[in-house]
């Protein structure tokens, strides 16, 4: 591994050993939803956001997730068990504390600076991620045909660990919004750019 390709695991590994308590005992390690919430909360904490967007030096950072069933409730309980972490320090973002909610309509999911689309609404990707489009806020999911329609990110577990997938047009669009995603976060082979 070159220098580029060990700083950005080096910055990974650090991130989520800062951001995640440790996993106790009773836990189940391979938990695929504690490895997703994560993921997310390691996007949350590598994207620099605009004074537009966060106003207030202590405005929350909110991290909505859009969809119904057992994804979801998943996803949230993850999500939650996270920031729930008696050591604040640990699940501040930039000393911006994290909100997480489920979404019920495009509305409040577009007041989000982060927004989790589930599989579950797979049949609406397209709506939904038009209806973001032109949001300061980053959209993730959890196939390549999520970022082929106009996500911004999306990650799934593979053989060998986790996939990601970039979409180059709306990372490209939301820097010219001010949203910063660490670009050694973006860079291949950490990210596989998928053209639309």
């Amino acid at each position: 591994m070159g220098q580029p390709g060990l700083r950005r695991l080096t910055l990974l590994m650090l991130v989520c050993l800062l951001l995640v308590p440790q996993i106790s005992a009773k836990e189940d390690r391979g938990n695929d939803w504690g490895v997703r919430a994560t993921l997310l909360m390691t996007i949350a904490y590598l994207t620099q956001w605009p004074q537009a967007v966060l106003p207030e030096p202590d405005s929350s950072l909110r991290i909505g997730v859009l969809g119904e069933g057992s994804d979801t409730a998943q996803i949230l309980r993850a999500l939650n068990e996270r920031i729930g972490h008696p050591d604040q320090n640990l699940i501040s973002v930039n000393k911006r504390t994290i909100k997480v909610n489920q979404c019920k309509n495009l509305e409040e999911a577009g007041r989000c600076h982060i927004v989790y689309v589930t599989f579950a609404e797979k049949e609406r990707w397209p709506q939904i991620l038009r209806t973001l489009q032109n949001k300061s806020l980053i959209t993730v999911g959890e196939t390549e045909e999520f970022v082929r329609l106009g996500g911004a990110i999306s990650f799934r577990e593979g053989k060998k660990g986790y996939v990601f997938w970039g979409n180059l047009d709306e990372v490209r669009r939301l820097r010219r919004e001010k949203v910063m995603i660490n670009a050694e976060l973006l860079e291949p082979p950490f990210v596989t750019y998928v053209l639309r």
